[in-house]
């Protein structure tokens, strides 16, 4: 699945006894499972603590994870420290909804923006910025430094709608601006379908200290369709380097990734990349038997296509595959896990399965079978510098951690 998506768990305070064994006492309900007493269930040595009840998001970029309690925290990944509380929080920021700057966080929520500081977890202003006549999308924002965009929605006569990119700057409180409406075609062929969308937007500098904005969108056709396209504009110019590079033709929307000097559109039935200087297409690739969910890695990319397919992200061709049936899955560049019936740790050097985890407890009981497969969440954040990889599961609303070496 994407996971540049939101992350959401389920966690409480943790224990253990310093060994990586925990000895838990709850009562664990399972789909159609008749509830567990756990309180005789030790935790699996691979485990390092578990917790419930506290809602909980992790941000691989800051390399911590957000937890709530009886109030809002930011930990550490490693040794889940609190680096800052604040009972003032009342919704979660991540990727979904915020903007992560070098110092700030800018996030939307229902009831307007929200700034803070990431070092003291202070908030520095709450106000709707948006403005008059405008609706924003928490999904759609980005930035660069103190400067952040954010898509914007106008409507029309007939329920047209048209969106627009807004800008606004950290350090002051006033209300975004529109700085890019970008030149859709405005033939109403439908009433319910919008002149023009914006699926995403994304933002880098350049090395000559150009801002420039890349943004996915659609627009609806002469054959009453909707052909997605992506475009790349220069803030600082106020002119497209390029627009309207065709993807294809369906009723949905794409989604961007830019590493180095490519960018990647996607979907869930295709994956193309494009030289990020020219739009030109480097390679494509399509699926029409299952969704494609890819996961940007240095060198590779792992996507979900019926298979679990490990691609070259200089031409798209398969380096290995993994045959099996494949729901869900999270990776690193050692390492990809694959839950199911039981967790299963792929090794991409070797090609093979090198550790399989039927539940998360030395002593569950047998006679329940498929743990894995009541997994709602699972995170990966890699430690390079140790070669350890930090692993974040929910299921059945309790909330495991666990490491692997490289």
């Amino acid at each position: 699945m994407f996971l540049l998506v939101s992350i959401i768990l389920i966690f409480s305070s943790c224990c253990g006894d310093g060994t990586g064994t925990l000895l838990v006492g709850a009562i664990l309900g399972g789909g159609s499972y008749e509830p567990v007493d756990e309180s005789d269930l030790l935790l699996n040595e691979d485990f390092i603590w578990r917790n419930k009840n506290t809602a909980v998001t992790v941000m691989s970029e800051l390399n911590s994870y957000f937890c709530k309690d009886n109030y809002f925290s930011l930990r550490n990944v490693e040794d889940d420290k609190i680096i800052w509380a604040n009972q003032d929080l009342v919704n979660f920021p991540n990727k979904d909804n915020s903007y992560f700057g070098e110092n700030f966080i800018v996030s939307n929520f229902s009831d307007g923006h929200t700034i803070i500081e990431i070092a003291t977890g202070d908030i520095i202003y709450q106000k709707d910025l948006t403005p008059v006549g405008y609706k924003t999308s928490p999904k759609k924002i980005t930035g660069i430094g103190d400067l952040f965009f954010q898509v914007g929605t106008t409507s029309f006569p007939n329920n047209q709608f048209q969106d627009v990119v807004l800008q606004g700057n950290i350090n002051a409180s006033s209300r975004l601006e529109t700085i890019l409406k970008p030149n859709f075609q405005t033939d109403i062929f439908d009433q319910y379908i919008g002149i023009g969308t914006i699926g995403e937007i994304q933002s880098f500098e350049t090395a000559n200290g150009d801002i420039m904005l890349a943004l996915t969108y659609a627009e609806p056709t002469a054959g009453n369709e909707v052909e997605i396209s992506f475009g790349l504009w220069n803030m600082n110019t106020e002119e497209w380097i390029y627009e309207r590079i065709h993807f294809m033709n369906y009723f949905g929307k794409a989604n961007l990734h830019i590493d180095e000097d490519k960018l990647y559109c996607y979907n869930s039935l295709k994956l193309a990349c494009y030289n990020l200087n020219d739009g030109s297409l480097i390679w494509e690739k399509e699926t029409e038997t299952t969704a494609v969910s890819p996961q940007f890695l240095d060198e590779f990319i792992v996507i979900e296509n019926g298979n679990l397919e490990i691609l070259n992200n200089e031409n798209g061709e398969i380096i290995t595959i993994h045959q099996s049936t494949i729901f869900d899955f999270a990776a690193s560049s050692k390492f990809v896990y694959i839950p199911l019936d039981e967790l299963k740790i792929f090794d991409i050097e070797t090609s093979k399965i090198i550790k399989t985890i039927e539940t998360p407890y030395i002593n569950y009981p047998k006679e329940i079978p498929g743990y894995f497969k009541h997994l709602s969440d699972l995170t990966v954040v890699e430690d390079k510098e140790n070669g350890i990889d930090h692993i974040f599961i929910s299921l059945n609303g309790y909330n495991f951690k666990m490491e692997m070496e490289h």
